[in-house]
């Protein structure tokens, strides 16, 4: 038996570690009392729970059935650290069971450890535990918990996992949102299996290689072949902290990746190199495509429109609003649909339920139909350069009509033709129709245009009084919809006022309940300005479009990710009371910040004696900021906030 052993470090990977910070026995069950006893972390004290350890092994290689088949054997270890640290306590397993190619989890065992007396007490999951939900297309769910889980437990989750997947290895992340005391990955390939990996973060992991020449038995007989086992090991993680303006934190965890290319044996070769037309073909055979292109569930609805001549964006949406009284969204978003009798015969669904449904209705209609792929922004980008059919999440429907196309989702009422959520705004959508597929670019087709007008008068007993109206298109359309749903009129004023620091009254909003862009809301408010001597201070913004702890932290590790482009346009006419005039006005400003297309203006002018006008505007054309430009950023943005806090200084006569 020949053996190979290859102690080099990988490119990304670095042999020196430092000893844990808590010792543990890494054994399955060897839980110590100092591991219950411990209170805080102190490496982070702010950690909630941390892992104490966690172990995978993973290996690609002929099951009792003779066949490939990848298993997966694992042990986590857990400490509450705090209340809100419990949730670590809940997991969710996404598993699938079709013809010819199924996973399961099995010998599974969960064990929660406490003090009780001065002593360690174990208390197993009951196997009622965990139960099953089946969803779309073979597809089921698996959930569990950890039974008895206190501030201060431990416990201890361990089992296997055994797919017919073989090819799909998948992602191993080293990192969490929770500090990691010790994370270890075994992972065990033959020869035969054909991969390329790519490592993310920027933590330290250990890394070793060997090979081994194993005897195996497969449904083509007995044989040797070389098997190549990578070992990692990784201490003393930190947490990864959720940044401002990161959407997908797990793309700059440490973990390894592992992207099965081919299987090579002799006689036998399997490409599994995918490309874009592979998936575009999976998607195209997919339950999601198959309900937009079937039957109709509404046709006596949508041929009463037709009879009466209506056409065009007016018969869209006619039969957008109509699928709109039918059916409501559950919450849940998902990528595959159930069947379209299901959807209308419970009147409720997924994104998924209803975009399948009104699909199907705009087809049978005359318009042509077809899903627009997405993988939301929370969940990480789609590589162009790496096809995968697991690429996308969810998807959104392209509706064409003559030269005209818009993309809309069914199931956000606050949206509107071509205004999808934030998570959705991604350059890689993936357009597929029966001829095939082709990208499409969703990054910037949201307009977001803020508009503050300001008419004010202050008082001779220093009072700032006013009116205030604001028109709102896109995303801060969007918000402010949801917000007004969702909110009484009480709690909007006290959130206006929490924000802005003054009295406000009277607030209302127009188009609210609309299905459009755009929206207004205008309110009265009252303030006072602050005095000294024969000077009053009048702030020259009541409100602050940007927040100056955005970006407090000096330094930063990964990119900055803004939700879509932006236009603030603020102006503010004030009147000063008799007996006044203007001491000083703010200086007036215009900075550019060219690496994110950005670029603010502000000035201030008094027209005569008893006026004085300001106009401002703040316009971000990119989403995107490298790490590299992080130190600009914090001092532009900076300046820009600073002049939110701008004054003019009136004068008592």
């Amino acid at each position: 038996m020949k053996r190979y052993i290859f102690a080099a470090a990988a490119l990304l990977f670095s042999a020196a570690l430092y000893a844990q910070q808590i010792e543990i026995t890494k054994k399955p069950g060897k839980v110590s009392k100092a591991e219950v006893e411990m209170s805080v972390f102190e490496a982070d004290t702010s950690a909630v729970a941390l892992v104490l350890w966690d172990d995978r092994e993973v290996e690609v290689n002929y099951g009792s059935n003779l066949n490939l088949e990848k298993k997966i054997r694992r042990t986590q270890r857990f400490k509450i650290l705090k209340e809100e640290g419990k949730s670590y306590a809940d997991f969710e397993f996404h598993l699938s069971s079709r013809t010819g190619y199924s996973e399961n989890i099995s010998k599974l065992s969960v064990t929660t450890y406490n003090l009780e007396g001065g002593k360690v007490v174990a208390i197993k999951m009951p196997k009622s535990g965990a139960y099953r939900t089946n969803e779309a297309d073979g597809d089921f769910r698996l959930n569990f918990s950890a039974v008895d889980v206190r501030v201060g437990s431990v416990f201890e989750v361990t089992y296997e996992l055994v797919s017919d997947y073989y090819w799909d290895l998948g992602t191993f992340f080293f990192q969490r949102r929770i500090p990691v005391n010790c994370a270890d990955l075994k992972v065990t390939t033959i020869d035969w299996l054909k991969f390329k990996k790519r490592s993310t973060g920027y933590c330290s992991v250990s890394y070793a290689s060997e090979k081994e020449n194993v005897t195996i038995n497969t449904r083509y007989g007995m044989g040797t072949v070389d098997a190549l086992t990578e070992t990692y090991e990784a201490v003393d993680l930190p947490a990864m902290h959720k940044d401002s303006d990161v959407y997908c934190l797990s793309q700059y965890m440490t973990a390894v990746e592992y992207d099965v290319t081919a299987l090579d044996i002799p006689g036998d070769y399997r490409s599994y190199s995918r490309t874009w037309p592979d998936v575009d073909k999976s998607l195209r055979e997919s339950s999601a495509f198959e309900a937009i292109h079937g039957k109709c569930r509404i046709k006596d609805q949508i041929d009463e429109l037709l009879v009466k001549g209506v056409s065009g964006m007016e018969l869209l949406e006619e039969i957008r609003s109509m699928v709109a009284s039918m059916l409501s969204w559950n919450g849940e978003s998902r990528l595959m649909p159930r069947s379209l009798s299901e959807i209308q015969k419970s009147a409720t669904g997924s994104n998924a339920d209803l975009n399948a449904f009104l699909g199907s209705a705009l087809n049978y209609a005359g318009f042509s139909a077809e899903p627009v792929f997405i993988r939301r922004r929370s969940n990480g980008i789609v590589a162009d350069f790496s096809p995968k059919l697991n690429a996308f999440n969810v998807f959104v429907l392209m509706v064409s009509f003559g030269d005209q196309s818009v993309i809309l989702d069914a199931s956000d009422k606050y949206g509107f033709y071509d205004l999808l959520d934030d998570e959705y705004l991604v350059k890689t959508g993936r357009l597929v129709t029966a001829d095939g597929g082709r990208w499409v670019d969703l990054s910037e087709g949201s307009k977001n245009v803020l508009t503050m007008s300001v008419m004010a008068e202050l008082q001779a007993d220093g009072k700032l009084k006013g009116s205030v109206s604001q028109s709102l298109s896109g995303l801060f359309s969007m918000g402010a919809k949801e917000l007004f749903e969702k909110k009484t009129e009480e709690e909007l004023m006290e959130m206006l006022e929490n924000d802005m620091s003054v009295e406000v009254d009277g607030i209302s909003g127009q188009g609210m309940d609309a299905y459009s862009s755009s929206c207004k809301i205008s309110f009265d408010f009252e303030q006072n300005c602050d005095a000294a001597g024969n000077l009053l201070y009048v702030p020259a913004f009541i409100d602050h479009f940007h927040s100056k702890s955005e970006f407090k932290n000096p330094e930063r590790v990964y990119p900055v990710e803004f939700d879509a482009s932006e236009t603030v346009v603020y102006s503010l006419k004030l009147k000063l009371p008799e007996g006044y005039a203007v001491e000083s006005l703010p200086t007036p400003a215009r900075v550019a910040f060219p690496q994110l297309g950005s670029m603010v203006q502000f000035q201030c002018l008094s027209p005569d004696e008893s006026n004085v006008m300001l106009t401002f505007q703040f316009k971000r054309q990119k989403s995107f900021l490298g790490v590299e430009e992080y130190a600009n950023l914090r001092a532009y943005w900076e300046y820009v906030c600073e002049l939110y806090d701008s004054m003019f200084v009136i004068k008592k006569l």
